[in-house]
């Protein structure tokens, strides 16, 4: 994805804020802004709203953590805000994991680099992107200075499906004060806001060329309790039983396939609009789950790479046969593109649409040629 080379323009830090100049070329005007930024050792994180959108524009961000400097008033201390934003980027296939192709070139001002690699691929893992243990999250996002009291908004420089997987991690482990910023950091630059190559003090990586282990502190100053929600999501073992009694819907998100396993060219042409991360793994292969509803998550994004608005969503859902109003469970090929949907059902009011998360890589290495369904009966 191109990003429009914007980050030159002026930046700079001033006394713990970072003051920014925003251009207007239609306008030939320019304004001030100052950015606060979230610290573990400050107290902002104290308030909050008690209700939080699942999905946030980049209007909403900009309201939230800027003030504006009018011309002709003296600039007072900026209120805090409890916003704790993060740079969710991941590419899979990079030994840097997102952090100097994305993070380190470009990113929202404020931003802490949220390292997926590190946290959810170890290396003796049968699955791409396991969920971590309790006292492993809590570690991470501790030593970034996140509390339970955070308001935690993701977002990543590619199509929204890691900061969708990081929502769905701290939902996993009892984190409801979390969101995603709809469009992420493309949708960022093309609103005409101001980007910094600046690492912010509390990323999870170091300033380096080369990868290194992330490195967390032994004693996090503050501390994230885990609280781990079966609900959000769903093992072989649970989804194996729920595919066996057909008590609940099950969507699989991957995308298209005709009765020949042959992709689709519209959905093709769709999904690379949308990334340029996506890989051929992405697609479905050798079937699906039996009972199995297809909906491709593409389908709940504009080409602009937003989520559509939610009666757009709903008719989505309804289009492939999906009922919010009953249970159901999402999976994908790696249980990553699973959390678009779940995010999208939250958007529709149905939060609790717990994710699959072996999906079909697990699935089809481990479940009963009985509960597979291949070749034209897909």
């Amino acid at each position: 994805m191109d990003i429009p080379h914007i980050w030159e323009r002026p930046l700079k830090r001033c006394s713990g804020r970072l003051e920014l100049r925003h251009f207007s070329s239609s306008a030939g005007t320019s304004r001030t802004s100052h950015i606060c930024l979230g610290s573990p050792r400050s107290s902002f994180l104290d308030f909050f709203p008690r209700e939080l959108p699942a999905l946030v524009s980049s209007q909403w961000l900009i309201e939230s953590l800027f003030i504006h400097e009018e011309s002709n008033v003296a600039m007072k201390e900026p209120e805090r805000h409890p916003v704790f934003l993060l740079d969710a980027t991941w590419e899979e296939d990079s030994a840097f994991g997102g952090y100097m192709q994305h993070y380190k070139r470009g990113h929202i001002p404020g931003a802490t680099f949220f390292d997926l690699r590190a946290l959810c691929a170890p290396p003796n893992s049968r699955l791409s992107c396991p969920i971590p243990d309790a006292c492993a999250f809590e570690h991470f996002v501790s030593n970034m200075g996140i509390t339970n009291k955070s308001h935690v908004v993701t977002y990543d420089s590619l199509d929204c499906r890691y900061a969708a997987r990081v929502w769905f991690l701290f939902r996993v482990f009892g984190h409801e004060r979390v969101s995603v910023l709809d469009g992420g950091f493309r949708q960022w630059v093309l609103d005409g806001h101001e980007v910094c190559s600046e690492e912010y003090n509390g990323s999870c990586l170091p300033d380096q060329t080369e990868p290194q282990p992330v490195l967390l502190s032994p004693h996090p100053t503050h501390k994230f309790k885990a609280a781990l929600q079966p609900n959000v999501h769903i093992n072989f073992t649970e989804m194996k039983t729920l595919v066996e009694k057909e008590e609940v819907q099950i969507i699989d998100c991957r995308p298209e396939l005709n009765a020949n396993e042959e992709r689709l060219s519209a959905a093709s042409v769709n999904l690379c609009a949308m990334t340029s991360s996506t890989t051929s793994s992405e697609f479905p292969s050798l079937g699906l789950i039996k009972g199995a509803i297809h909906m491709p998550f593409i389908n709940l994004f504009t080409p602009e790479g937003t989520y559509k608005p939610e009666p757009e969503l709903l008719q989505e859902f309804e289009k492939a046969g999906v009922d919010l109003s009953v249970p159901a469970v999402v999976y994908s090929q790696r249980g990553i593109s699973a959390c678009t949907v779940a995010l999208a059902a939250a958007i529709c009011g149905a939060p609790n649409m717990p994710v699959y998360n072996g999906s079909w890589t697990e699935w089809q290495a481990l479940a009963p040629h009985s509960l597979i369904v291949t070749g034209s009966t897909i």
